[in-house]
């Protein structure tokens, strides 16, 4: 009697096992933390940056200046500002290591620039000056996101092809 019982809490726990290993299957597991789709495209994307634009880099203490760019086509309704951002380096990741940067976005008028406390950006360098590599540069500086840097950064070899900022 006693053989039956282990057998079929045997048999029981195995088909929960299989049950449990199908449904989890869907989430990637990173450093033992399950992630949702999101971050694991913003992982990929972090990584895909890194690689193909001119700096990389975990920054803060953003300031933000702002000024409105000549018309150069009247005959339109578009007016473009520009938005110089001056931040401290925390880390640097892709590019020469620094302590402070400065780098350029353009607008249109009226867009709003906010940033997080800290973040992780991917930018490109033309012309001396570092400019916004645009929409999804921009990444959460949280562990697991430094972490992930930090692991591309280091890994062997780490070949840059800034071929996203041509």
């Amino acid at each position: 009697m006693k053989t039956k019982i282990i057998m079929y809490t045997c048999l029981s726990m195995l088909m929960l096992s299989c049950l449990n290993r199908t449904s989890n299957t869907k989430k990637p597991i990173i450093n033992q933390i399950e992630i949702d789709e999101q971050t694991s495209h913003q992982l990929e994307g972090l990584e895909t940056y890194m690689r193909s634009t001119d700096f990389t880099g975990h920054i803060t203490n953003i300031k933000i200046n702002t000024q409105k760019l000549p018309d150069t086509a009247p005959d339109d309704s578009l007016i473009e500002e520009l938005h110089t951002v001056n931040v401290d380096v925390i880390e640097t990741f892709v590019g020469t290591p620094t302590n402070k940067i400065e780098f350029k976005i353009i607008t249109e008028e009226g867009e709003t620039i906010q940033f997080e406390k800290e973040i992780i950006i991917s930018l490109c360098l033309s012309n001396n000056e570092l400019s916004w590599a645009g929409s999804g540069s921009i990444f959460p500086a949280t562990s697991l996101f430094i972490q992930k840097a930090t692991k591309i950064k280091n890994s062997q070899p780490f070949n840059v092809s800034p071929d996203f900022c041509k």
